[in-house]
């Protein structure tokens, strides 16, 4: 066989194949590269007593490596080299070099006999030398696509029927189930008490030898949830003078896309907290040294966390024993005549009159309207109209649907009319002897003797 006659062959092979690294760089063929090869051995190749089974097992070699093209896997590298071009459009052609070469020595593999991989790893070297590139620069290497975060993940996705507990004044409550009551309960009391939060005030004196109360410290923990609420608690805590800006810890969030958050409304005056994974909003006022509070909760998250806590007031209401009733109180202080009030705890600091104006003018109603009459009479203090001013915007918020139910009462003569028998006990004993005086007296003018005439 000739020369002739095996280049005939083997370009038959490899001939009909070109290929030139994508936008740089030589064009290639493999023919070439054989009469490279062919080159360095033509004597042995053009020697006609070569036996021809040489030739077969070179043609066989030179076709297996020839094949290797298809486990050679570099074509994705020219994607990475125009994406970094891209990414960097100023000054870039370096740096995607490096990421074009970078990529060929990862995916070497399969491509030690490729004539293609070597014709491309070789353009690109001499194509950095040429440009005076160095090829230990930096590399861009794209971030990895971040798998999209669940949105509903931390999100409630029960049904939308909300219940409403606040707790304000002299303190006076709201249950979920809309009870309404007013309550001595004087130190550290619990409010709410389940699986996911635990909500604690504080209730203190507000006059020196009263039984009036007001909330002085609020303490809110929220309880560990596997996605949620990644530390083992979150706790907000606020006392008179202090309605801290952030949780202990100095965050104000915590959990995927803030499912646990705390937002400052206005400072020192108003906070709430968000609770996205319960669909929970709590909300807390400091009005003059004492706090409001205001949650709303879905009916269902409350259904199953029942609690057996016969403390958790804004489930079960008050105790019998520390509840007041708050309609006969003021029932009894209608009467102008407060010098017969024995009792210092039940002693008036405002009149009920007064008082009634003063509630008007605050634009309360109905329970709110009752409560801030209480509070007026029995601490002086005109902080206690905002706070059941407040207490009823927070409710009529987080429950618009309340509005309806609202009857906009800002009198109390139902009470009056409930209660009419109920005089003040001083009063009441003064009359009856006034009576058993004129009794007396008359039974005596009727058994008088008459005169002889």
């Amino acid at each position: 066989m000739t020369d002739g006659s095996f280049y005939s062959s083997v370009r038959r092979v490899f001939g009909s194949k070109r290929a030139s690294s994508p936008g740089f760089g030589p064009r290639w063929e493999p023919s070439s590269v054989v009469n490279a090869w062919m080159g360095m051995g033509t004597r042995v190749l053009s020697d006609p007593s070569m036996p021809p089974l040489q030739i077969v097992l070179l043609i066989t070699i030179l076709g297996s490596l020839w094949r290797t093209a298809d486990a050679c896997d570099i074509e994705h590298c020219w994607g990475k080299f125009r994406s970094t071009q891209d990414e960097y459009q100023a000054d870039s052609l370096c740096m995607a070099l490096r990421v074009y070469l970078d990529c060929i020595h990862v995916n070497k593999k399969g491509c030690i006999g490729n004539i293609k991989y070597h014709s491309v790893k070789n353009g690109i070297e001499n194509q950095i030398r040429q440009i005076n590139c160095t090829t230990n620069g930096p590399v861009y290497k794209p971030v990895s696509p971040v798998p999209p975060v669940r949105t509903d993940m931390c999100s409630f996705l029960g049904k939308k029927v909300y219940k409403h507990c606040g707790l304000f004044g002299d303190p006076h409550l709201i249950t979920f189930t809309e009870k309404f009551q007013t309550c001595k309960v004087e130190g550290a009391w619990p409010l709410v008490e389940n699986e996911h939060l635990t909500v604690q005030v504080t209730n203190d004196p507000v006059v020196e030898k009263g039984v009036a109360t007001a909330t002085g410290k609020l303490t809110v923990m929220i309880k560990e949830n596997m996605n949620c609420v990644p530390d083992r608690y979150v706790m907000y805590q606020a006392q008179t003078d202090d309605l801290p800006e952030t949780f202990e810890g100095g965050f104000t969030h915590y959990g995927p896309e803030r499912s646990i958050e705390l937002v400052v409304v206005e400072k020192g005056k108003r906070v709430e907290i968000h609770m996205r994974h319960i669909d929970t909003v709590l909300l807390v006022r400091q009005i003059g040294r004492y706090f409001t509070f205001s949650i709303s909760m879905p009916e269902e998250i409350l259904n199953q966390s029942k609690s057996d806590a016969a403390l958790e007031l804004c489930v079960h209401g008050c105790p019998g024993n520390e509840q007041i009733n708050y309609k006969k109180f003021l029932a009894d202080k209608k009467s102008q005549i407060t010098e017969y009030v024995m009792d210092n705890s039940n002693q008036v600091q405002i009149e009920r009159i007064d008082a009634e104006e003063l509630c008007r003018a605050a634009k309360v109603v109905d329970f709110y309207f009752d409560s801030c009459v209480f509070d007026l009479i029995t601490t002086g203090d005109k902080n206690f109209t905002v706070a059941a001013y407040v207490a009823l915007q927070d409710m009529l918020r987080l429950t618009p649907e309340a509005a309806s139910h609202q009857e906009n009462r800002t009198d109390l003569n139902g009470y009056d009319t409930q209660y009419s028998a109920s005089a003040p006990l001083r009063t009441r004993n003064l009359t009856s002897s006034w009576l058993i005086l004129c009794s007396l007296l008359l039974c005596l003018l009727v058994s008088k003797p008459s005169l002889p005439s």
